[in-house]
């Protein structure tokens, strides 16, 4: 399970081919599904290619998967491994999603079964999805949490936020994007506070935004902190003295933190 969602996730950083990885995530999704019953489990990537390089890997005719539909549903030690485009998948099977990014997990991330994710560039594919899963990570590199560098006054801002929108539909909702925005000019300008995209939108994730709502929030924050390209709302989303509640609420949480 991971420490943010309680949901098992795993993450393995690979730079770049690493047949190894491939089979390391296999044996960790496959013992997930064990334990949970199920008999299938899905592998995806982006196209046909990269699924029969991973079924090679595999020792499964990788060519035969690419050229017959049929033989994309096989058996690996006692499973049922369904090879799939990121695409076709619904995230309701263990699946092991590998070279994928953050928009890739926006999809594939939607319910509770067994997911290991393998990256190919660590230093951004999958930062986001990191930062707000914190998933266990198989081989055992260091994952700093990123929430705990958002001043606490952000924090409560965020989570105030979640309860206000549309969690679903993210910050698609104009007058979501509106109380998103003002907020983060509120707490750049009247609490001058920095702004911590990365973390602000783990925070978010953690408190239900859907994924791509946590996106378009960290990229808003971005923007913002470094003053370009979004203007503040002309019609005010927020109470007057709402950074006065957000220090309010944030002093709060400390204190019973520490009782």
């Amino acid at each position: 399970m991971t420490e943010a969602t309680g949901k098992p996730r795993a993450v393995i950083h690979a730079h770049g081919p690493d047949d190894e990885a491939i089979r390391e995530g296999l044996r960790w999704v496959a013992q997930r599904a064990a334990e949970t019953g199920a008999t299938e489990i899905v592998i995806t990537s982006h196209v046909l290619r990269q699924l029969g390089q991973i079924a090679d890997v595999l020792g499964v005719d990788g060519r035969r998967l690419q050229r017959r539909p049929e033989a994309r549903s096989v058996t690996v030690g006692g499973m049922t491994v369904h090879f799939q485009r990121v695409g076709d998948c619904y995230g309701n099977k263990p699946t092991l999603a590998v070279w994928v990014d953050d928009k890739d997990m926006e999809w594939l991330d939607r319910g509770l079964a067994p997911l290991c994710a393998i990256t190919w560039n660590r230093e951004a594919d999958l930062r986001s999805w990191i930062s707000a899963h914190r998933p266990h990570d198989l081989r055992g590199e260091a994952q700093a949490d990123v929430t705990e560098e958002v001043h606490p006054v952000a924090a409560v801002a965020v989570q105030w936020l979640t309860e206000r929108v549309n969690r679903s539909t993210g910050l698609s909702n104009s007058s979501d994007r509106a109380a998103a925005v003002e907020m983060l000019y509120r707490l750049r300008d009247e609490a001058r506070l920095p702004l911590n995209p990365l973390g602000m939108a783990a925070i978010a994730q953690r408190h239900g935004l859907s994924p791509k709502g946590a996106r378009q929030l960290r990229e808003l924050a971005e923007k913002v902190s470094e003053r370009r390209g979004v203007r503040k709302p002309s019609r005010p989303m927020w109470r007057e003295d709402i950074v006065r509640q957000w220090r309010d609420a944030a002093e709060r949480d400390a204190e019973s933190g520490q009782e």
